[in-house]
């Protein structure tokens, strides 16, 4: 796949994740997101991602209240799935 479209669904598959460990698991809502992206960032050392700083990279997923993606934003800019 080119790497858009892998992107793409990482994130979907990452909001899934969040919903199952709420909805199945009846993890609360901060520890979900914990485990969909703090921690898998640690697990591979990679120090900058994972985490809202100052100075940071600014990669965001904005999630509804369904718990399925919004919005994503990739180094501070909205990331368009089609490629525009």
């Amino acid at each position: 796949y080119p790497l858009r479209r892998q992107r793409q669904m990482c994130i979907r598959d990452r909001d899934r994740a969040v919903r199952n460990a709420v909805e199945i698991m009846g993890a609360d809502i901060g520890e979900a997101l914990a485990m969909a992206s703090r921690s898998p960032a640690e697990s591979l050392g990679m120090k900058e991602t994972g985490r809202l700083a100052a100075g940071g990279r600014a990669d965001v997923v904005v999630l509804g209240q369904d718990l399925t993606v919004e919005r994503t934003y990739v180094g501070g800019r909205q990331f368009d799935p089609s490629g525009r």
